[in-house]
């Protein structure tokens, strides 16, 4: 059976599988330069493990109480989407063609995450900590990629 990645055309809504979200491409910006730094694996499945593994929490994230290069505020939606202040499951995400770069660096990924990168790194970490069942999210895919 194909996934949703290769049916994907100009606009079309997808329904991510597990894997579909954990092969995403992440973002590289000095907001979560903690969790991605220079020539770590970038998509979303090595992202929430590298999370995992070093004991973080979304609290401690959002209020600055752990050492390191990233931008507290960022974080405010993700524990706002853990806590289920917000709907994971609201509205759809945006995923464009990854670059080659973007390929390289996240296990040569198909997808970037053009919006929707809040909803995707708590999706993946609170379902590998065990905290919650997957429920498959909404994308559109929008090509070609926007400049």
């Amino acid at each position: 059976m194909a996934t949703a990645f290769e049916h994907a055309k100009s606009g079309v809504v997808m329904t991510l599988t597990l894997d579909d979200l954990m092969s995403l491409c992440w973002q590289d910006s000095h907001h979560v330069r903690l969790l991605v730094t220079s020539g770590a694996d970038r998509s979303v499945g090595a992202v929430a493990r590298r999370f995992l593994d070093a004991g973080m929490t979304w609290e401690a994230l959002a209020s600055g109480m752990i050492p390191g290069e990233y931008v507290a505020d960022w974080f405010t939606p993700c524990l706002e989407y853990a806590t289920a202040v917000r709907d994971l499951a609201a509205g759809e995400l945006v995923l464009v063609p990854a670059t080659p770069r973007e390929r390289d660096s996240a296990d040569q990924a198909t997808y970037y995450i053009f919006d929707g990168v809040h909803r995707c790194i708590v999706a993946a970490v609170e379902h590998l900590a065990g905290r919650t069942q997957y429920r498959p999210l909404i994308a559109v895919s929008i090509e070609p990629r926007p400049g």
